[in-house]
């Protein structure tokens, strides 16, 4: 159990950082949308989504393999090698990479940008991509040690600067979409020269071609599955490019952005601390029940959150985006129930996690990738960026259910069904009342008033259709009486203190 708390204190510890990083793209979209045109936030947004697929194919799955060979060897020696060994190849292969990018700067820019004219930013996402690999190093090694603090000061100071240099570039330098790119570009230079050196300190440089070998054989695998989630993910703007224009692009980000705060503050913290719950979970009296039990739980959490981000999109918008960015929170909900099918993957893999089984999964990632692409192509054209929201819809959805299937070939867990479709009937009907009840003549407060009675009665309506067992209720409201009362108690200690 001790080593058990040990490693979910550190799951929970870098979801954390990794959601600094997050909230700090979500805290920027006013700054962004009030200083820069849609067309500038659509280079933006296919310029960080080039480097994140290009970082895949030049860290060669390295990262991973250095997880997990750093423990196989026993010797200090041994691991430095391995280290050294991960690192002169990254950098080698980040430099190549880094080399040919520049070399097509002009074609890339075509491709990616549909104009030469943006060349000037090939050759940044060059340099970024090289210094971004020396970093991504170092924070694997941070991982590997359980230095979970270090990463997220790293990720708290990274955010910091990012959103120092880019507030003073977009608001006291007036560069619009260059000052960010350059913010993007000093910050990726500084972290990797704070990050390399002490590692270069505590390091022997030597390679090792037997352990490079073991590094590919093990990290090669994931390069196709990773690229796979990306498509899924994000090939929805690159096709808006090809089928429509930059600006499109950029509206269509910004909305796919404000959706994607259920993946910040449900999926990832989740899919973070998952692994090691499951086979705890696997390991108890029956797995199977607690399983299907967990995921209904999940489910709805999931829901509530997606029909939140959805009824109060055209709110949020308002609130805090510029007039040139209205309309983005049309693909808001079909992007949102996109992420409900997305989370729940994440538990209805756990057949093929526990079977380990794990080839498939490159096999169920490249066909909803390829569904993808196919959707794209087929309703971009006839209804623009809702074709590339609906399309995101399909394929997340396809994964979610040909995992469940393929999953629970391997290992069945009987979930409980009839109260998923019920949840879903529910927040269905919810959001239908949200746009058929409020009218768009009220004031704000009127309206945010309503939609908090209308977003209540989703969780009322599960609680009185017996969603929820009595028994997980009774023990939910005791935990919080506990908590209560241990609150309590401390006030009172210290009042006594005192």
């Amino acid at each position: 159990m001790t080593a058990l708390r040990t490693i979910l204190k550190h799951s929970s510890i870098y979801s954390f950082g990794i959601l600094i990083n997050r909230i700090a793209g979500f805290i920027l979209l006013p700054i962004f949308a009030r200083y820069i045109t849609p067309t500038e936030y659509g280079i933006y947004s296919l310029f960080v989504l080039t480097i994140a697929v290009l970082e895949i194919l030049s860290i060669l799955g390295i990262n991973t393999a250095l997880i997990r060979y750093y423990y196989v060897y026993d010797g200090e020696e041994d691991r430095k090698r391995l280290i050294s060994t991960s690192l002169i190849t990254i950098l080698v292969s980040g430099l190549m990479y880094s080399i040919l990018i520049i070399a097509f700067r002009d074609v890339l820019s075509e491709a990616i940008f549909a104009s030469a004219n943006y060349s000037k930013y090939i050759v940044g996402i060059a340099c970024i991509l090289f210094f971004d690999n020396v970093f991504q190093i170092s924070i694997t090694l941070f991982r590997i040690k359980n230095q979970s603090t270090k990463f997220v000061l790293i990720a708290f100071l990274r955010f910091l600067t990012f959103f120092s240099i880019t507030i003073f570039s977009l608001i006291f330098l007036n560069l619009g979409i260059d000052g960010v790119i350059f913010s993007t570009l000093i910050v990726s230079i500084i972290y990797s020269i704070i990050s390399i050196v002490p590692l270069l300190r505590n390091m022997d440089i030597k390679f090792s071609r037997d352990m490079l070998f073991k590094l590919l054989g093990f990290g090669l695998p994931f390069v196709p599955t990773s690229l796979a989630g990306m498509i899924i993910a994000f090939s929805s703007r690159y096709m808006l490019r090809l089928l429509g224009d930059l600006s499109q692009v950029g509206i269509y980000a910004m909305g796919y952005k404000l959706a994607a705060v259920i993946n910040m503050l449900v999926i990832i913290p989740f899919a973070r601390a998952w692994p090691t719950n499951l086979m705890q979970i696997f390991d108890s009296d029956k797995p199977e029940k607690k399983l299907s039990k967990i995921f209904d739980y999940y489910f709805v959490i999931l829901c509530f959150i997606a029909l939140s981000v959805a009824i109060y999109a055209g709110d949020i918008v308002q609130l805090i985006l510029s007039p040139k960015y209205y309309g983005c929170e049309k693909v808001v909900p079909v992007v949102a129930l996109s992420f409900v099918f997305y989370g729940t993957y994440f538990i209805l893999d756990s057949g093929i996690f526990i079977t380990k089984q794990t080839k498939v999964y490159p096999v169920l990632s490249g066909i909803a990738g390829v569904i993808n692409i196919l959707m794209n192509l087929i309703l971009i054209p006839r209804i623009g960026m809702m074709g590339a929201a609906y399309a995101t819809l399909c394929s997340y959805s396809l994964l979610s259910m040909s995992t469940y299937f393929v999953s629970n070939r391997l290992y069945t867990i009987d979930y409980n069904f009839s109260k998923i479709f019920l949840a879903i009937l529910a927040a269905g009907v919810v959001y239908a009342l949200s746009l058929i009840l409020v009218n768009s003549d009220w004031t704000l407060m009127v309206k945010l008033t309503v939609k908090v009675f209308l977003l209540m009665c989703f969780p009322l309506y599960l609680l009185f259709s017996e969603y929820f067992e009595r028994g997980d209720l009774i023990r939910i409201g005791g935990l919080f009486s506990d908590y209560v009362a241990s609150y309590e108690n401390k006030l009172v200690t210290k009042q006594y203190q005192k």
